[in-house]
Order: structure tokens, then C-alpha cells, then sequence
């Protein structure tokens, strides 16, 4: 029964065959099917590990096999064969009801022996459910509880078949065809396609951050990302030019108004029929390499958009075509795809960006379109959502051709595998971090140094709303970074394109659209990448009014808030890579023991010091300007249980948890708060992420409990890293003694600051102080503050 040395454990039940293998104390796979002949075909999101030394123990009963973990137990029913999973104080966690599952043969071209299979397991009545990717259709609660999810990717769709629940455990499904994950009455089930067995990881928590862990302890550690990616990006739809692309530039500079990146959008080759074509139109770049070292001279970095398609016209495709197993899609659309699942293919993918895009200098990539296919194409418009999936997937099934692999098995895996040829070719060619914007993404796939969109949005309010669900589901599959554009891709509605529904035609001639934009933007402050993009209509922050007006008011602090909090964030990009942490995080992930929080989908964490809280309803103006004079500029938030209360990031006012207060929110104010026991290092102004060292920080301590921190820095943008060159400064809040201690700096790189002045700013009940935001960025800081050298001091505050 046992295998020795590979903690797996084979059982025969009533049923069938039942595999356990111990991946570690908190991850056990289950595997079960007729025989063990379709338990070795491997899942391209997990990677690769060897445990030489014995994690459980097995022990029978009458009536069961008895694994044992350090940290689970795992019941099977001999007769029945189901299984059940337990804490070591004997919590139940999951579940599988007898019968709950199922494989049945179907039929293949080729030969190979794939089921279509279930798994479902029993449901608490307090459970809560998340996580599955990103998801608009079927999902009007970031809970999934009582819903259907359809996983297919298609843009605004992402599918990771990832499940994470409240009562502590997460299942990552071993299956990468079309999945359906039924979480209605009393049990969720998952329903695959095509499958060799069922196949399923159990990850034990308790806690949403051991899950997450346990999920890229799997599938693959997040790597980190350059300093200068968390600073402002400016993108629309599209710069047509490269004295465009310099002028926007300039513009920025000219306002003073901070940047990092500004982004090439697609047809840099030229007309959309070379769509995809890795290489510039001379008319509209006479001399891409001079744009681009325009920009860099300015201290601004590029990120460019490249494509996995391409039309059949290119140069490109027709490269490809030449291969036998070049490509990816039947023959007879004007558009195809490479075929990603060969190395060979990757490598000349890779040849042909590096020789037309890459050579000319740009710093990171947009991978635009990894799905890679969508209806839209065929120009059918929908009556529904449901005959959208429906033609979707009738499509996609027919469209996909691949002479390497079994398209059905591996139905979700096209963005995971085109990410990896990315990265691992980047990791050999440069010595700079990559930065890969993409569309869609699979289990593991945070791997390959990724941030996810959520695609062609509609401007809406609704819209904005459902990002909030949208991005703290996708960050709870493994995945730390998650962005959207601010504004929404469509201002307006058009046919064919279903998702183009946006409410604002006038764009930013319409006052409604610039309240919906101030107010997105607010919220994109606090995302892991703050990116503004869309089409049909500018989106430069001078095209929403002049200084002095409130929206270019607004906008301008909020870019300079941003820039003020690059330390706290910065800090926290370094713990989703060394600590397994999520950046945007759903309030389970901290308050998991408020069942109320279960339910709250206009919330959320920024990390463990903000809880961000975004306005999604207009105060000011409906569609067309139309004035508003009867709503309440307030709206409910939701403390939770927290010893030690909260403040009001803006007043300063103090609040007990566990309680609904009407937060007030003017149109330059997002209601923040911070949990007492927070400290938020928060840097001087500066117009880009590198520009100046952080010195001096003011180190914002929130009274009420203890409190810690480390201050992490290192070169910014190389992989040195990974060998350890970087420092940190832990900074500690003692509560009872009212004490705040910078500890000993540890580590160093080049070009570290060795010195420094740290301004304490003290929040308590007695003493509120809050923020103002600035236009201009002007702030403060000229308190003499603590000098500090990397040595520990100590500082008592009455």
C-alpha cells in the first residue's frame, strides 16, 4: 500500500482506487479513478519536489485508513471511499459525501483514456467561499456560496480553479479542461470535462495566509517586482506615435505630476491588418530606439504591448506556419496563435520580440490577449451572458488545433504556458526584473512574474463595484497582483462587442464620467499596479480639469499619496515574495472570526494597514452632468471586531470595531482606515518611485496595541535579491510601555542609504491626527525627528 519514500499511499475502496500523496504536513493530493494508470500525467500548475524523508503515518481500522500529518488527519471509508479531512484537534474541514464521485469514459481522437469526472464535497451552513480567479458572470457576491461558476478564460474572465473557505482550507482542482464549480444547496461540486482521474490538493490553513502559502508552496513562489512598477502608469488606447508617446511624457514633467511608466497599447506596427506584428511602422516610429531613450532619459520607464496572436498577413504567422507544429488554431480565421506548448515555439516566439520589439529598449511587456481566443471575433452579438459562454466555448472548442497536446486537457492552460516562455527567456536575456501585464492566468502561474487586468471593463458604477470582488477572489487563488483600468476600457456601448457597455459616450466632456473616473482612480491607489487605461476618451489626468478644479485636485493628491506610501508598499511586495503575503486582501484574511465580514463586497485590505473602503455610486453628477443635490455624501462601512479599534486615515477620529459607522466621503476623500497596532512608513514626495531616497520617513504609529513592521529596500530593479542583497529595519510598538524601537538594520546592498531620519507621528484616541491631501505634494517634514544609522534606538512617547 505504501511507497517507500514517496509519502503515497494507494488504497482500494468499494469504489475504487484512492491515492494519497503528502506534498507537506498541510497539503495532501487526492487522486481516484478505476486504476492508477491515469494518476502519473502530471498538472503544469504544480511544481516539481522530492521528499526523501516520511510526513505521515497510516494506520487501519475496521472501517478506514487513517493518514496522519502533523498538522491534518485523513479519514477513507474503505467501503464508500470517500474522504475526509480533519485539524489535529479533530475540527472537521472538508468533506466528500458517499457517492460524491463520479468518472465516466469519453470518447478521444487519439486514443488516450479520459473521463469526464465529478468531485463534490459537503457544505457547512456558515461556510464561505472565494477565490476561482477573477469573475464578473454569475458571481454578484465576492462569496461564492449559492452560485455556478463557469471556467473558461475569455477576456474579463479568469480562470483559476483554485477554492478557498472560511472555515480554513483551500482545494486546489487538478484539472485544466472546461470546469464547472457548483457551490448551490447543500454541497460544492467541481465537474470537469476531460481528466486521466480525479485529481484534487488538499491545502490546510487555518488561516487565508497559510492557505496562500500553501498554494505557492505548490504551484511556485511569486518573485518580486521592480520599485518602479508601484509608482503611477499612464496607458490609453492608444499613443499613435512615438512624438505622442515622448509628448505625454513631457507633459507629465512639465505639471510636475509623478511618473513612472507610460505604456505602448497595440498597432505600433500599423494597420490592424498586421495585427500582432512584432515590429514598428516606421511612419509612425521612424526611430523607436531614439523615443524610447527620450523617455528613459527622463527617468520614465516603457512598457509594450505584444500579443500571442497575430493576423494571417504578418510576417510573423507566416514564420510560424512554416513549422509543423507552429500553431495553435484551425485554419480558416483571418487571426491564429502560436502553439506555446513547445519549447521550440517559445524560443522563436521570444526571437521574433526580441528582434522587432525588445531591441529598441523597452523595459517590460504587456501581454495582451493570452486567452487566447474570444467570440468577439466572430461578430456575433448575444441576447445573454449565458448565450455568451455558450458561443464562447462552442468557439473556442472548435478553433483550438494543437499537433503537441490534447487541447481538451489542457483547455485553460494557454496564458499559464505563454507566461513561462516569457519569463524564462526574460531571466536568461536580462538582468533587470520582468514585468508581465496579462490578460488572464491559470493555477501557478504568479510564478512567472505576472500582474492580471481584468480586461475590457464597461464604465459603470456597477463596474467599479464588482472590481472590488473581482480582485480580492483573484488575489486568494495565489496570485498577489491584480490591477484593472481606472476608468473603465468603454466609456460608451457599441455592437458587436457584448462587453462594451459602458454609460459615458461624452467621456470626459461629461462631469458624471469625471466624478466615476475620480472616484475608480481613488481606489486604484490602493491596487497593487495603478494604472489608468481605456478607449474613447483621453485619460491624462489634465483631460479631468485644471488646477484648482476638484476632480484635477483630487487626482493629483492621490498620485502624490501613492508616491507618499511607496515604503509601506514597497515593504509589502517584499513579504508576498518572502513571506507568502497578498497585498489586496479580502477582510477574511485578517478578520475571518467576524462572520459578518463573510459578506461585505465593497470593502478591503491593502495590505495589513489599510482597509480601503471605495465609493461606488455617483454624489455629484449623474450621465450628462446632470447635477445631484440629494444624496448624502456618506456611506456605511463596516468596522470588524479588532482589539484596539480604528482611525480614520483622513480625521484621525477614533472608532470601536464591531460596528457600522457612516464614513464621510467628499469627493476628495476614499473612507480609509487604519487597525490600531498599524504602523504605515510613509516617504518624502518625489515625482518618480526611484527619484530620491526615502529619507526622511515619517513612521505613522497607530496606538491601542502592540505593533511591528519591516522597513525593506534593496536595488530595485535586479534579481540580487535572491542571494540576499537587500536590508531591513524592523520597527516595533510597544504598547504598555508607549515605546518605539528602529531596530539593528539587517543586510545591505549597494547604494544603500546609510543613514537616515525617521519623524514618529503618534495616533491615539486622545491626540487625533489625520491627513490632508495635497495637490502638489507639498508636505511637512522638517521635524528634527530621530537620526539613525543602523543601529537600534528607542524613542518613549508621552
Amino acid at each position: 500500500m505504501m511507497k517507500p519514500d514517496q509519502n503515497l499511499f494507494d488504497v482500494r475502496t468499494g469504489t475504487g482506487l484512492v491515492r494519497l500523496r503528502v506534498i507537506d504536513a498541510a497539503t495532501i493530493q487526492v487522486q481516484r479513478g478505476p486504476s492508477e494508470a491515469g494518476f502519473d500525467a502530471g498538472f503544469l500548475a504544480t511544481i516539481a519536489r522530492d521528499h526523501h524523508e516520511h510526513l505521515s503515518t497510516m494506520e487501519e481500522t475496521m472501517t478506514d485508513w487513517i493518514l496522519t500529518t502533523a498538522d491534518v488527519n485523513v479519514t477513507i471509508n474503505k467501503q464508500a471511499g470517500f474522504v475526509a479531512f480533519t485539524s489535529k484537534a479533530g475540527k472537521p474541514l472538508a468533506m466528500e459525501p458517499p457517492g460524491g464521485a463520479s468518472w465516466s469514459p469519453r470518447d478521444t481522437t487519439n486514443g488516450d483514456a479520459l473521463y469526464t469526472i465529478t468531485q463534490a464535497f459537503t457544505r457547512k451552513d456558515d461556510e464561505a467561499f472565494y477565490g476561482l480567479g477573477q469573475h464578473f458572470d454569475g458571481a454578484e457576491h465576492a462569496n461564492y456560496r449559492d452560485t455556478m461558476i463557469e471556467l473558461y478564460q475569455r477576456n474579463t474572465e479568469v480562470a483559476v480553479p483554485v477554492l478557498v473557505s472560511s472555515a480554513g482550507y483551500g482545494i486546489v482542482w487538478g484539472n485544466a479542461s472546461h470546469t464547472r464549480v457548483y457551490l448551490k444547496h447543500d454541497v460544492v461540486s467541481f465537474w470537469s470535462e476531460a481528466g486521466t482521474c480525479i485529481s484534487y490538493y488538499f491545502i490546510h490553513g487555518p488561516g487565508f495566509d497559510a492557505v496562500v502559502g500553501g498554494i505557492r508552496r505548490l504551484t511556485g513562489k511569486c518573485q518580486m517586482m521592480p520599485k518602479y512598477i508601484f509608482g503611477y502608469v499612464q496607458s490609453k488606447e492608444r499613443y499613435k506615435t512615438g512624438t505622442e508617446l515622448v509628448s505625454v511624457v513631457k507633459e507629465f514633467q512639465d505639471r510636475k505630476i509623478p511618473l513612472d511608466v507610460i505604456v505602448q497599447d497595440w498597432q505600433y506596427w500599423g494597420s490592424i491588418l498586421f495585427w500582432g506584428q512584432k515590429s514598428f511602422n516606421p511612419k509612425q516610429f521612424p526611430d523607436p530606439a531614439a523615443t524610447f531613450a527620450e523617455i528613459h532619459s527622463r527617468g520614465v520607464k516603457v512598457l509594450i504591448s505584444s500579443w500571442p496572436i497575430f493576423s494571417i498577413l504578418t510576417p510573423d504567422y507566416k514564420e510560424f506556419k512554416k513549422k509543423r507544429d507552429g500553431l495553435f488554431l484551425k485554419p480558416g480565421l483571418p487571426i491564429n496563435a502560436y502553439d506555446p506548448y513547445t519549447a521550440e515555439n517559445r524560443e522563436l516566439y521570444w526571437r521574433q520580440l526580441v528582434d522587432g520589439v525588445l531591441v529598441h529598449g523597452p523595459d517590460g511587456l504587456w501581454c495582451d490577449s493570452p486567452e487566447p481566443t474570444n467570440v468577439e471575433w466572430v461578430w456575433k452579438v448575444p441576447n445573454s451572458r449565458a448565450e455568451l459562454d455558450a458561443m464562447n466555448l462552442k468557439f473556442i472548442k472548435r478553433a483550438y488545433h494543437s499537433a503537441v497536446v490534447n487541447t481538451d486537457v489542457l483547455f485553460l492552460t494557454y496564458p499559464l504556458v505563454h507566461a513561462q516562455g516569457i519569463y524564462e527567456h526574460w531571466r536568461k536575456t536580462y538582468k533587470t526584473r520582468l514585468v508581465n501585464l496579462t490578460r488572464s492566468g491559470f493555477t501557478g502561474q504568479q510564478r512567472y512574474s505576472n500582474f492580471v487586468w481584468s480586461g475590457d471593463i464597461s464604465a459603470r458604477w456597477d463596474v467599479l463595484a464588482a472590481q472590488i470582488r473581482a480582485g480580492v477572489n483573484f488575489c486568494l487563488t495565489g496570485h498577489p497582483y491584480w490591477t484593472m483600468d481606472i476608468g473603465g476600457f468603454y466609456t460608451r456601448s457599441f455592437s458587436p462587442i457584448f462587453m462594451a457597455r459602458g454609460g459615458f459616450p461624452k467621456g470626459v466632456k461629461d462631469l458624471g464620467y469625471r466624478e466615476l473616473y475620480t472616484r475608480w482612480f481613488q481606489m486604484g491607489a490602493f491596487t497593487p499596479m495603478f494604472r489608468s487605461h481605456g478607449t474613447g476618451t483621453p485619460r491624462e489626468p489634465w483631460q479631468f480639469g485644471e488646477p484648482g478644479s476638484m476632480f484635477y485636485d483630487t487626482i493629483l493628491g492621490y498620485i502624490h499619496l501613492r508616491y507618499r506610501l511607496l515604503p509601506y508598499i514597497y515593504s509589502i511586495a517584499w513579504k508576498v515574495v518572502h513571506e507568502d503575503a497578498t497585498m489586496m486582501r479580502h477582510l477574511a484574511f485578517d478578520f475571518n472570526d467576524d462572520a459578518k465580514v463573510h459578506g461585505i463586497d465593497d470593502q478591503y485590505l491593502f495590505g495589513p494597514g489599510f482597509m480601503v473602503c471605495p465609493v461606488t455610486m455617483p454624489m455629484y453628477y449623474r450621465k450628462d452632468s446632470v447635477a445631484i443635490d440629494d444624496v448624502p455624501r456618506t456611506r456605511k462601512v463596516y468596522l470588524p471586531s479588532h482589539e484596539g479599534g480604528w482611525y480614520d486615515f483622513w480625521s484621525g477620529k477614533h472608532h470601536d470595531g464591531g460596528m457600522d459607522i457612516a464614513a464621510p466621503c467628499p469627493i476628495d476623500t476614499i473612507p480609509l482606515f487604519v487597525p490600531a497596532g498599524s504602523i504605515i512608513p510613509m516617504g518624502p514626495p518625489k515625482h518618480r518611485a526611484t527619484e530620491i531616497p526615502e529619507d526622511p520617513i515619517e513612521l505613522h504609529v497607530y496606538a491601542g496595541r502592540d505593533g511591528q513592521f519591516e522597513i525593506y529596500e534593496d536595488e530595485n530593479d535586479t534579481y540580487n535579491y535572491e542571494n540576499g542583497v537587500y536590508s531591513i529595519i524592523p520597527i516595533t510598538w510597544k504598547e504598555a510601555t508607549r515605546m518605539l524601537v528602529i531596530g539593528d538594520r539587517q543586510g545591505r546592498f549597494p547604494g544603500m542609504l546609510e543613514s537616515r531620519r525617521f519623524i514618529p507621528v503618534i495616533h491615539d484616541p486622545a491626540r487625533p491626527r489625520g491627513h490632508a491631501l495635497s495637490a502638489d505634494g507639498k508636505v511637512d517634514l522638517t521635524a528634527p525627528g530621530l537620526a539613525y544609522s543602523g543601529r537600534e534606538i528607542t524613542c518613549t512617547i508621552d
